[in-house]
């Protein structure tokens, strides 16, 4: 992956397709370009289109214009890479959609990921330790994440006729209190305070 190569992040452009709208949500799809050795490029499509749950099948194959892309050099987010010869650049579907539907929508609060920003650096520390450490700080967050949700879920105003039903709200606050108690355990685990 050239972006990787380059130690940059991958380009990500904001494209001319609208996406089904949820609630109050809606925006543009936002695609992600990786150039693909041209003789590569069926290898690639047959790959990812086995995975549709993450990113799936590319959305378009060379062409930026047919997505509304006026200048691959200049990414809407992530750092520019350059196509070579032989190469054609290749469009999957990316996470920082929600991000231009926030764009599009403002809403008044929003949790998100910042693009490419997954990424840890380790500085002499035992990653075992860190790891546990951070699914601890994971076990924290999560069921404050989850109220969160689930009060967003439910807000009519917010969400439309995609608000929670009941039985769905049953199932939220389960799932609320089983991470509750398990991050719970996790950082009780973490400190040794239990085996």
């Amino acid at each position: 992956m050239r972006h990787i190569e380059l130690g940059r992040n991958v380009p990500m452009y904001i494209t001319n397709r609208q996406c089904m709208p949820a609630g109050a949500f809606k925006g543009p799809l936002v695609v992600s370009m990786r150039p693909i050795p041209s003789h590569l490029v069926a290898k690639a499509v047959l790959i990812t289109s086995r995975y549709p749950s993450v990113h799936g099948a590319p959305v378009a194959i060379g062409n930026p214009e047919s997505l509304g892309i006026r200048d691959i050099e200049r990414p809407d987010f992530g750092d520019p890479v350059p196509i070579h010869e032989n190469e054609v650049p290749v469009f999957w579907a990316c996470g920082v959609t929600p991000q231009a539907a926030a764009m599009t929508t403002h809403p008044e609060i929003m949790i998100t990921h910042a693009p490419g920003g997954a990424t840890v650096a380790f500085t002499g520390a035992n990653p075992v330790q860190v790891i546990v450490f951070a699914q601890a700080i994971n076990g924290v967050l999560l069921p404050i994440s989850t109220i969160y949700l689930i009060i967003v879920m439910n807000q009519s105003r917010i969400m439309g006729k995609f608000t929670n039903n009941p039985t769905q709200n049953i199932l939220g606050w389960a799932v609320t209190l089983v991470t509750i108690l398990l991050g719970l355990r996790l950082v009780l685990r973490s400190f040794g305070i239990i085996k």
